[in-house]
This record gives structure tokens, C-alpha cells and sequence, in this order.
């Protein structure tokens, strides 16, 4: 293998489908410098492979159905993508935090409409997610420095904190109980331990993985 093949295939990377008739499709659709930003944002209950360049802040989705491929211009290189259903309609929105202005940028999926919100500020990590399980994702971000979790409930409008974690913790939030909640998260590197507060019942756990 000559040095310039090796190079493309580290570049390349391939996503591969296992078809019904049991064979295998494959494309080359990114590089080293994307980020996957799958979600179904279709609505038909299949996720969609999407990434996000961040050299270009171009999202380029490719929908399972109707198999179209849409390139949607929206961010810029340091932007964090934050896709959540922030308006109920079923549909991850296409959605931003800036960590130099704390701004999220969001267009809801039911109207088109571009919405702004501040929220955070440089140094905190964002962790969308549905915490008071109304069906909405919620504005939140976790700050590594205290280890505290903010968040703007979206069925109130109120500021909950909590805090959970500790520099050096990878905050992986989500719905760990199936109580339709996102539960408080995250994973110790230096220890290997996922630390968890159930979102319902306030109940702490830890497991080692």
C-alpha cells in the first residue's frame, strides 16, 4: 500500500448499512474534521446520518426517507452543535450553543423561526436535554470548574442547578431509568465510573465501566 492511499483511508470514513436483502452499502460521506449529528429529522422513526463540518459550519443530512441529501449553511468552526426537540413537534431542531457569547441558536423545526437565547458562557460545556420530561428539550450546560448543572426548565421557565461532578468529569446526560427524563450524568476518566442521579427519585448510583 502506497503512502498516499494510506492517507485517504485515514481521512475517509465509511458509514455502512446492513440491508434487508442481508447486503452491505457503503459510502464515503466525511473526514477527520466532522462531527455526527444523527437524529430522525424526518419524523419517520429512522435516523437520518448527518454530520457537521466544521471548517465550513455546512450540516449535510442524508435522509432515510425520501434518500435525499440536504446541505443546510449554519454555524461557524468553534459552534457546538445542540439538535434537540426544543418546540414539541416530535423533531430535533437544528441547533448551536456559541462558547464565546453563551448564545444558543435554534430553528424550530414547526415554524422555521430562528430563536435566540443566552445561556452560559465561556468554559461551560452545553447539556440539552428533557429534565422535566414535558417533551421539550430543555437549555442547560454543565460548568467543569464547580461541577454544577443549569438548566431553564422549559415547562415553567425557572433556573434549576444541581450540582454533580467534578473537573475532569465528561458529563453524559440522558434518560439512564426510562422515566422519560434526563437524568444527571457523568463519567469519571481517572476512575472509570459512570456517577448517576436519577432524575425522578434523586437516587445516586455509581457504576464502574
Amino acid at each position: 500500500m502506497n503512502e498516499t492511499v494510506a492517507r485517504s483511508m485515514v481521512m475517509l470514513s465509511a458509514v455502512g448499512v446492513l440491508m434487508g436483502s442481508g447486503t452491505s452499502a457503503f459510502e464515503y460521506y466525511s473526514n477527520s474534521n466532522t462531527g455526527s449529528i444523527a437524529a430522525d429529522y424526518r419524523g419517520d422513526g429512522r435516523t437520518d446520518r448527518a454530520i457537521r463540518r466544521p471548517s465550513t459550519g455546512v450540516w449535510h443530512l442524508v435522509y432515510s426517507s425520501p434518500g435525499r441529501t440536504e446541505g443546510v449553511q449554519w454555524d461557524i468552526r468553534d459552534d457546538i452543535p445542540t439538535p434537540g426537540d426544543y418546540d414539541g413537534d416530535g423533531l430535533p431542531d437544528l441547533a448551536y450553543w456559541r462558547p464565546s457569547t453563551g448564545d444558543w441558536h435554534v430553528v424550530l423545526s414547526s415554524t422555521g423561526e430562528h430563536t435566540t437565547v443566552q445561556w452560559g458562557s465561556k468554559g461551560d460545556i452545553p447539556v440539552p436535554g428533557d429534565y422535566d420530561g414535558d417533551g421539550l428539550t430543555d437549555l442547560a450546560y454543565w460548568r467543569p470548574s464547580t461541577g454544577d448543572w443549569h438548566v431553564v426548565l422549559s415547562s415553567t421557565g425557572e433556573h434549576s442547578a444541581v450540582q454533580w461532578g467534578s473537573m475532569g468529569d465528561i458529563p453524559s446526560p440522558g434518560d439512564y431509568n426510562g422515566d422519560g427524563r434526563t437524568d444527571w450524568v457523568v463519567w469519571r476518566p481517572s476512575a472509570g465510573s459512570w456517577y448517576v442521579i436519577y432524575s425522578y427519585t434523586d437516587c445516586q448510583a455509581t457504576y464502574h465501566w
